[in-house]
């Protein structure tokens, strides 16, 4: 029987327009899967599980008066120990900032040099710390934590301008640094490297008790007395009474929650186009082959209305053109999947190369996606072939 159908069929089947068909469904799964393990991936780096939002950098607002009789624009002890007491707090740290001077050299072939900036921060409010973010008195390395923001101006401002190679994140924590700081109480150099990287805190970062040291040593300084920034973390249902006690202090809130929000919401939206694009050629590819059926089984009207007056069952057509169907999809979905793994590859590669690690491995979403489009898409042909070979049969 089966050869017998084949020969009925077979000539019929416009092999060009199916080939359209499978290139047009191998393109849009690929882009529809692509887009969304792209958009998965970058959720997860950009706005991790441990950045929640109850987390809230604040800073005084930097006015007319700061610039021309140079006052600092930062919170006094007696600021700082009223901030503590306010009940909406789960808690609280301050930032200090170096008071010396610092600067960074790279050898090699990167030849990079540049002054810096440190602060500290409590521990419990650092994301992603590793375990060798220590510092005691007498150690000569220095661990270093920076935000991916001064990795991507590295990336995209100074070794562009300059030439110098770009650096993923695994690259830069190889990269050995002489870190020199100097100020009235002389001059100190440290062995260092960059240890780990803060989704929330966009700033470089060195332990409290380093901070404390140099500042107390080398600059001479008491950093007890102020702190330019505070961090803090609110309790749940208490952002009503910290709105209005930051409005009434005139306090200014960091904008790295707003930041995050613009950037997803960008990619939000180029991942829902990408995957309306792709879904729209998965609909034309399966319009385009239920057409091809259809014209198939009205080309063999004849020889199909008598095999079914000679007894064959329309379960028997029915299967046997299902079986070009699983041909079919099976063969564009294993290219597609074999396109989808290079690109992914492709997309790792690219994001490690602008500063952004993101793992190879396929996130459970997009297979769960993979395996609903490939169901439906099979339910919906097996639904509009068995009404092409009733309707032969009426």
């Amino acid at each position: 029987m089966r050869a017998l159908l084949n020969k009925i069929f077979l000539r019929k089947l416009g092999i060009g327009k199916f080939t359209l068909s499978g290139v047009a469904f191998l393109v849009g799964f690929t882009l529809v899967l692509l887009s969304l393990q792209g958009y998965f991936k970058l959720t997860d780096v950009i706005s991790p599980k441990k950045n929640p939002s109850n987390y809230i950098i604040l800073n005084k607002e930097v006015g007319f008066t700061n610039t021309i009789f140079g006052a600092r624009a930062q919170f006094t002890p007696d600021e700082i120990l009223e901030f503590r007491k306010q009940t909406f707090l789960d808690d609280f740290g301050v930032f200090r900032s170096s008071q010396f001077q610092a600067t960074a050299h790279l050898g090699g072939d990167l030849g990079f040099y540049t002054e810096l900036f440190f602060e500290s921060v409590p521990t419990q409010f650092i994301d992603n710390k590793p375990a060798t973010f220590v510092w005691e008195k007498g150690d000569n390395f220095l661990p270093i934590i920076i935000s991916q923001d001064f990795l991507n101006l590295y990336n995209f401002g100074y070794a562009m301008g300059k030439g110098t190679p770009q650096l993923s994140k695994a690259t830069i924590q190889l990269v050995p640094l002489t870190v020199v700081i100097e100020g009235p109480g002389g001059r100190q150099a440290f062995k260092a490297k960059v240890v780990g990287f803060s989704e929330r805190i966009s700033s470089i970062l060195v332990p409290e008790k380093f901070l404390t040291w140099a500042n107390k040593t080398v600059a001479g300084v008491d950093q007890s007395q102020a702190a330019s920034r505070v961090i803090v973390k609110l309790k749940s249902d208490q952002s009503a009474a910290f709105d209005d006690y930051i409005r009434k202090h005139s306090l200014k809130i960091s904008d790295e929650k707003q930041k995050f929000n613009k950037i997803l919401t960008t990619i939000n939206v180029v991942m829902s186009v990408l995957v309306v694009i792709g879904t729209a050629f998965m609909i034309f590819a399966l319009v385009i082959v239920m057409l091809n059926f259809s014209l198939m089984v009205a080309q063999a009207k004849d020889e199909v209305s008598l095999l079914l007056q000679l007894g064959y069952k329309t379960t028997h057509l029915v299967r046997h053109l299902l079986s070009y169907l699983i041909i079919f999809l099976a063969s564009a979905v294993l290219l597609s999947l074999l396109a989808f793994i290079l690109g992914n590859q492709m997309l790792v590669t690219f994001f490690a190369d602008s500063g952004m690690d993101i793992s190879t491995a396929i996130h459970g979403k997009v297979i769960g996606v993979a395996v609903a489009f490939v169901v439906l898409s099979f339910a919906v042909s097996f639904f509009a072939i068995t009404r092409v070979v009733v309707s032969v049969n009426r």
